[in-house]
């Protein structure tokens, strides 16, 4: 579905519960030394559509999750490294949306935020600028391998 500043979203087609999985970074895995990264036909996509899960590694999806769209006040988080899982109830009709800094942790990723929620951070990028406060709200919804590092 189109939403009105994004172009695609993902909305819930019906009540999504606490801890629902509801989609997966389940397809190819690239490396940072990749030729597909020198491709300027493909980098920007690239950039824009993968999870990172480890240091220079990153997943493609082969179903919904590279169209949920980020948010500074996320309804869903990041568990098992690929999966986007809902923190709160969803209501139906309503975008699903996480936090891209639960996952990202790279110097060269930067997105200008313009979910234009009040606490909008306006510039999205790595996990370790992710503030405290933050940090400690998104407990158990923070991609695993920024807590191992």
């Amino acid at each position: 579905m189109r939403t009105c500043r994004f172009g695609n979203g993902v909305f819930a087609k019906a009540k999504i519960h606490t801890g629902e999985t509801i989609a997966s970074f389940d397809g190819k895995i690239y490396e940072n030394d990749s030729t597909e990264w020198d491709d300027p036909t493909l980098h920007d996509y690239l950039a824009d559509h993968v999870i990172q899960f480890a240091p220079k590694r990153w997943r493609h999806s082969n179903g919904i999750a590279i169209m949920v769209n980020h948010s500074c006040e996320p309804n869903c988080g990041i568990k098992n490294l690929f999966d986007i899982v809902a923190m709160r109830d969803v209501a139906s009709g309503e975008e699903i949306n996480w936090d891209y800094e639960m996952a990202e942790n790279s110097d060269k990723w930067r997105m200008q935020c313009q979910c234009n929620n009040p606490a909008c951070r306006k510039l999205i990028g790595k996990f370790d600028n992710l503030p405290k406060e933050l940090k400690k709200k998104y407990e158990g919804f923070i991609s695993e391998w920024l807590l191992k590092s």
